[in-house]
């Protein structure tokens, strides 16, 4: 807009604010990437169930902040029995975002982390923004 005053350019310029709304900016608070992640989840047929999509997307939140789990430390720190983490984790590994191994000091628990093709689908999933709300 050149003049401000011009009342002719002024409405242009509303009218064209009003069409062209600014993006929105991506959130990464918790609830946020919660929320991408369980549309992920729900988008590749990880979960049958809704609720299903947001504990399995608590799940790969965990990965955001470490690398390597074992199925006892993610199940507590999710407070989940261990055999649910240890599923839904097989799950993963058969759409092979994420591979299980054992260590050889501690050959007692299976421990897991997301391979490269995993983390490049949390990445997608946490940079992906946030469907529209319904119109009212």
């Amino acid at each position: 807009m050149t003049n401000p005053y011009d009342p002719i350019e002024a409405f242009a310029h509303r009218l064209y604010q009003r069409d062209n709304p600014a993006p929105t900016p991506l959130r990464f608070d918790r609830e946020s990437v919660l929320t991408r992640l369980a549309d992920g989840v729900a988008a590749a047929g990880l979960q049958h169930y809704p609720r299903a999509h947001r504990s399995a997307a608590e799940l790969l939140y965990a990965f955001l902040g470490q690398s390597e789990w074992s199925a006892l430390a993610l199940a507590r720190t999710l407070n989940r029995a261990d055999t649910w983490v240890t599923r839904n984790l097989r799950g993963l590994a058969a759409r092979s975002y994420a591979e299980s191994f054992r260590l050889p000091t501690d050959g007692r628990y299976w421990h897991y982390r997301l391979t490269p093709a995993g983390e490049d689908w949390v990445q997608s999933l946490v940079q992906a923004p946030l469907p529209e709300p319904p119109a009212a």
